[in-house]
């Protein structure tokens, strides 16, 4: 059976994990609405008290509160999208079941393909931390710094097993029917 574009990307975009089926469809259209009527709702709460804020509060620095404000924005929208996921995972809805053979290779390709998700992501991490902490002992000098290697290597670590042990517990086996 050929999977629509929009499927396709449903299932991309969340990982790959599972079947694009109906409930699945209706679940993540449950939750979307939702989470789009509170994101719109705290939205609007948060720029009209902002607002207010800047309209009747003796600012002097409007930079530093233009950075506020967007800090604010990327949190609130962050804990909004991140609380969809934990409800449509608490719904079981990316879960998997696969027969034992079929389980066990998809295992090891979690495994592979989480491996080089954080290395490519511990990588990035470790070009932007020296980039941005280099100052005047250059980049090069920071780069092979102690410090921001051994932060790159956590990072590789701590996201690729954290990663990869949620999308392997979302996996079931179930008996063979021979």
């Amino acid at each position: 059976m050929k999977m629509s574009k929009g499927d396709k990307f449903l299932k991309w975009f969340f990982g790959g994990r599972g079947v694009v089926d109906e409930r699945f469809k209706q679940e993540l259209g449950k939750v979307a609405t939702k989470t789009l009527m509170v994101f719109f709702g705290v939205q609007m709460i948060f720029l009209l008290s902002f607002g207010m804020y800047m309209f009747l509060a003796p600012i002097e620095d409007y930079e530093t509160l233009a950075e506020i404000l967007w800090l604010c924005e990327m949190l609130g929208t962050s804990v909004i999208f991140l609380g969809m996921e934990f409800v449509l995972i608490h719904r079981k809805v990316f879960v998997q079941e696969l027969p034992e053979a079929k389980a066990n290779k998809t295992i090891r390709h979690l495994k592979f393909e989480w491996f080089r998700r954080a290395l490519i992501a511990g990588i990035a991490y470790w070009l932007l931390m020296a980039w941005f902490d280099m100052g005047k002992a250059g980049f090069f000098a920071q780069l092979f710094a102690p410090d921001t290697i051994r932060s790159a290597v956590v990072w590789f670590v701590l996201w690729g097993a954290t990663m990869y042990g949620i999308q392997r517990w979302q996996l079931r086996k179930i008996k063979d029917d021979d």
